[in-house]
């Protein structure tokens, strides 16, 4: 079934049929992908989940990591982003939508993008801060 036929799309926090809630960003950093395609990407652990898309070059990335439940060891997974030439550097910039729950720092610093290599972030990837459940960190990747 094509993805646009899958409901991904953005509704009320508030679902009105299942009384259930989600917060908003993460409502539309997973509807994102439903319409732009999707590439699974495993996780160590079953607490996060991550999904995102690769340009067929190489040359950008663009991948969402969320926190369904509390991690078991209180950090999250480090974001990998697989599919990226190992040789080139790359802008990873945090995109996530509305108030970032989770911001990026180096030495105390509060950053919102960092320069790094296809390897690293294919290898290492992006270590995140701690999250809270139901929230996301939507990562732009783009050669430099």
């Amino acid at each position: 079934m094509p993805p646009e036929y899958l409901g991904a799309h953005v509704a009320a926090p508030f679902s009105h049929q299942t009384g259930r809630f989600m917060p908003l960003s993460l409502r539309c950093a997973t509807a994102l992908f439903g319409h732009f395609g999707v590439e699974w990407v495993d996780t160590p652990d079953d607490t996060a989940w991550v999904h995102g898309v690769v340009a067929a070059d190489g040359s950008a990335a663009l991948m969402s990591y969320v926190q369904l439940e509390p991690p078991p060891h209180g950090r999250p997974v480090s974001l990998r982003l697989p599919g990226l030439d190992p040789g080139r550097r790359y802008l990873a910039t945090n995109v996530t939508p509305g108030e970032p729950s989770a911001r990026w720092s180096r030495g105390g610093e509060v950053l919102q993008a960092a320069e790094v290599t296809g390897a690293v972030l294919a290898g290492v990837g992006i270590d995140l801060p701690a999250v809270r459940p139901l929230t996301t960190v939507v990562v732009f990747a783009e050669a430099v």
